[in-house]
């Protein structure tokens, strides 16, 4: 069993450890892109599924969970991630969440913050579950040293992208 390790916020990190353990829980945000991102990490020992739970329980989890001054497609996607959670048979304790972020005026900037709070809100943080609400970013501001990437990945990417062609 992995061991939980935390950063000075008490942010609970993925490790190395993790990699053979959980599951990354990837929403369905582009399917094509995040298909390739998704190979990308399986081929290099993670164990990743991207969401396809596209029921109105989706709509209902975000309208529940998600402030509403939300953009709608931070509601669907944080929705999905939570009702497969709650409702999609993988084990809460067993699971990281995958997210994007962008950097600028959008709202996309504070997915991470959003994913936490609704974490939160859902019961599914991490003092009341094991649940890992970490999230990947350009920037990875986690600084799980799990997620790193190198050239040779990103060739590989770039590979399978034009075998797809």
């Amino acid at each position: 069993m992995a061991k939980l390790e935390y950063d000075s916020t008490g942010r609970l990190l993925f490790t190395e450890e993790m990699r053979k353990e959980y599951t990354i829980l990837i929403p369905q945000m582009l399917p094509i892109h995040f298909g390739f991102f998704a190979k990308l990490l399986e081929r290099n020992g993670y164990r990743v599924r991207i969401l396809n739970n596209d029921s109105h329980a989706v709509v209902e989890s975000g309208l529940k969970y998600v402030h509403n001054d939300a953009c709608y497609p931070a509601l669907l996607v944080i929705g999905q991630m939570i009702d497969a959670i709650q409702n999609g048979g993988y084990d809460p304790h067993k699971v990281a969440l995958l997210i994007t972020q962008t950097g600028g005026g959008c709202r996309a900037s504070n997915y991470i913050h959003m994913l936490r709070k609704a974490l939160e809100k859902a019961g599914l943080d991490k003092e009341q579950s094991s649940v890992v609400d970490t999230a990947i970013s350009a920037a990875n501001d986690c600084g799980a040293a799990a997620y790193r990437l190198g050239l040779q990945d990103g060739i590989r990417l770039a590979s399978e992208i034009k075998e797809f062609e």
